[in-house]
């Protein structure tokens, strides 16, 4: 069973059940479920495939657990960086792990502005339609 298992198997048990909370923000497994989909579809459309790597760098929150549960999903190997690491830390990170995608936050695009495949996670605001999850920084 993988990690992205856990969370479909949870989500046909309790989809309306509460499966995140962030401050104010309440986020079912249906809507995990869904945010997982938008980034995995992004990955694929970069071309991430099973045993890639991919960067994680971003605060704590609803768009880096979906990540995580995406990756798992394409089969790719996630990296997830502390979202205090500084530049030259990072530099060596992406240099060493060659990553077929880096996910960023939308706070740390700055230092992602040179680095290619970054996929910058757009903010999660609860809705009904919901934001796009992820966009392209190319």
């Amino acid at each position: 069973m993988f990690v992205h298992d856990y969370l479909i198997n949870t989500t046909l048990r309790f989809s309306k059940k509460t499966a995140l909370i962030f401050g104010d923000q309440k986020f079912t497994y249906d809507d995990l479920l869904q945010h997982t989909y938008g980034i995995a579809l992004e990955l694929d459309n970069h071309g991430v495939k099973r045993h890639d790597r991919v960067i994680i760098h971003g605060d704590p929150s609803v768009e880096t657990i979906a990540s995580i549960f995406s990756c798992s999903l394409l089969g790719a190997a996630f990296i997830i960086l502390h979202p205090e690491l500084r530049s030259e830390r990072l530099e060596y990170i992406i240099k060493d792990s060659d990553p077929k995608a880096v996910l960023i936050s939308e706070d740390k695009e700055e230092l992602y502005i040179s680095v290619k495949r970054t996929v910058i996670l757009e903010s999660t605001k609860k809705s009904k339609s919901g934001p796009d999850p992820a966009r392209s920084l190319d």
